[in-house]
């Protein structure tokens, strides 16, 4: 999960510079097994590498490495290529990449575990984070936005589909194969989480469709990233758990409300609280841990529910009239 990179510059038959950082080490420390050759690919040309956590983790791979490079495409020059890592069996950064931006996946190299690329004439770029995982708050979510804006312009997506009103998702972390991951609301509570939030729907003259997302399509396959795109683009309000279906929020039109506050699309995220940090990382390091510090340089118009003490790290819950209120607040306007 945590995948370690080394970048350096060789002389004279010896190493001369080495990058050090979070997430990079000296080239001599990096563990490959000793009956596994290296793989060396020479490229010449102007390059630039980036490697951080979770290369295969669709939640981790939009909110730690996307806002990195969408900011990296803002200072190198178009004919610089990008290095970025992947798991051969687990594709998941190359489908992500050719979804936000087909054009620039052509301009990426992407290299597996234990590869080493030599740039034998030209010259490399490597990004240093400030941290692994790193928050981007206000830092590179916009770059981002403005990336996806650019590569997705509003095309009338709401007018093409049969919601005109666009969605109103809850994520449930709930599959028809069984829990996925943890952090699952018990499934008796979440219906009645979903009864509640129909009703302040009907309450609050809401006219979008219900829709309830759990990573899966209508034939019970694992939904793949374009699909998530076009459903999440025409949401309004996200309602849900931490996890990394709620990161879909990245593909929310923002276009849509213009400069009017009032229009800015809605998320409602299930987050632990002071008495129920061992929902997530435990005590001292598990409350308050939502999206919003990852999420916060998005105009997204933001809210919180904290879960209850009986909740851990498998089985939540939250108090149904935080809910109820917390609707009324999002959407008495």
């Amino acid at each position: 999960s945590h995948p370690q990179a080394s970048a350096w510059e060789e002389k004279n038959g010896g190493i001369s510079l080495v990058i050090d950082g979070p997430g990079w080490i000296h080239p001599t420390d990096r563990k490959i097994p000793h009956n596994k050759p290296v793989a060396t690919h020479e490229v010449e040309g102007s390059f630039v590498g980036f490697a951080s956590s979770f290369p295969s983790n669709y939640g981790h791979l939009i909110h730690d490495h996307l806002p990195i490079i969408a900011w990296l495409l803002t200072v190198v020059p178009e004919t610089t290529r990008f290095i970025l890592h992947y798991i051969p069996y687990r594709p998941v950064a190359p489908e992500l990449i050719k979804v936000v931006d087909s054009i620039f996946a052509d301009r990426v190299m992407w290299v597996e575990y234990d590869h080493v690329v030599h740039v034998k004439r030209g010259n490399l770029l490597v990004i240093v984070p400030d941290r692994v995982p790193t928050y981007m708050g206000t830092s590179f979510m916009q770059p981002l936005q403005k990336w996806l804006m650019v590569s997705h312009p509003n095309s009338n997506i709401l007018h093409s589909t049969d919601s005109p009103h666009g969605l109103i998702i809850f994520y449930s972390r709930m599959t028809e194969f069984g829990v996925s991951g943890g952090r699952v609301v018990e499934a008796n509570h979440e219906r009645d989480i979903i009864s509640m939030i129909k009703l302040a729907m009907v309450r609050h003259g809401r006219k979008e469709r219900f829709h309830i997302f759990n990573g899966y399509d209508d034939k019970n396959e694992p939904m793949n990233i374009r699909d998530q795109f076009l459903l999440f683009r025409t949401a309004t309000t996200i309602i849900g758990p931490h996890g990394s279906g709620l990161a879909n929020m990245i593909w929310l039109d923002f276009d849509r409300a213009g400069l009017s506050c009032d229009k800015r699309p809605q998320v409602l995220e299930f987050v632990a609280g002071p008495d129920s940090e061992m929902v997530q990382h435990g005590p001292g390091r598990g409350k308050y841990l939502g999206y919003q510090f990852l999420f916060r340089g998005l105009p997204i118009d933001y809210h919180n529910i904290l879960y209850t003490d009986n909740s851990n790290n498998a089985i939540t819950y939250i108090h149904l009239k935080a809910l109820d209120l917390a609707l009324n607040n999002m959407w008495d306007k």
